[in-house]
């Protein structure tokens, strides 16, 4: 059975405290984001998927709660500062950082529609953090399949044998509970940074495989495409 990082429900977060793994497997109340930014620090959650994920839930949190406010400035003011911290707590989780950003315009439109409310903007917040741990777990699935398909696409002719080796966290509890690895025997020797010249077969991500020549064309026209259409956070 996988274990899950993140567990939530409206109103309730918990994480795995992944200190103790691997003899225990506990998990512990998230209930506000001070209390999401001490486990981010501390390493009890670790992955940048899962950081941002933990982070922007805690907010979800204290906003189903009734935190922030009154009025639509101070909402949308205790949701930036709020996501401002949560950046301080590993400033180098590129997701967070990013996530934050997007979230905070987020609650700052909607507070800027003709009638808005404090429970309006609210509730576009906690179903935008939402849906970013659903669109987690379509993307790790995204990434498995299409990298698992080019995989044995490449090796079928033979019919040999396929190693696959990772770099960076790629396992289930590094992301909303499943993973963007193919399916993680492993050994894993060190964290570092895969050499350019090394990537021959394509760079696997949720929108397809790419040589690593098409992937910033493939990346600009996608982003600038969904900048044009959405206005949820984007990952």
């Amino acid at each position: 059975m996988t274990l899950e990082a993140i567990r939530y429900s409206r109103g309730s977060l918990q994480i795995l405290d992944q200190l103790l793994l691997p003899k225990q497997s506990r998990y512990e109340a998230v209930g506000s984001v001070h209390q999401a930014w001490e486990a981010i620090r501390a390493m009890k959650v670790r992955g940048a998927p899962a950081i941002a994920l933990v982070g922007c839930l805690s907010l979800a949190v204290e906003l189903q709660a009734g935190a922030g406010g009154p009025g639509l400035a101070a909402l949308v003011a205790f949701v930036r500062d709020k996501l401002s911290f949560l950046v301080t707590a590993r400033p180098t989780a590129v997701n967070m950082a990013r996530a934050a950003r997007d979230l905070a315009d987020v609650a700052a439109r909607e507070a800027e529609r003709e009638g808005a409310t404090e429970e309006a903007v609210r509730e576009r917040v906690i179903c935008c953090t939402e849906d970013m741990l659903e669109k987690d777990l379509r993307d790790n699935r995204s990434i498995g399949d299409l990298g698992a398909r080019h995989l044995l696409e490449r090796v079928a002719p033979s019919g040999g044998k396929v190693t696959v080796l990772t770099h960076c966290n790629t396992g289930a509890l590094a992301t909303a509970g499943y993973g963007t690895a193919l399916g993680i025997g492993v050994w894993n020797p060190a964290f570092d940074v895969t050499p350019h010249d090394l990537i021959t077969g394509g760079i696997i991500t949720e929108l397809g495989v790419f040589a690593p020549e098409e992937l910033r064309t493939a990346l600009t026209t996608t982003i600038s495409s969904r900048d044009g259409t959405l206005d949820g956070p984007q990952m």
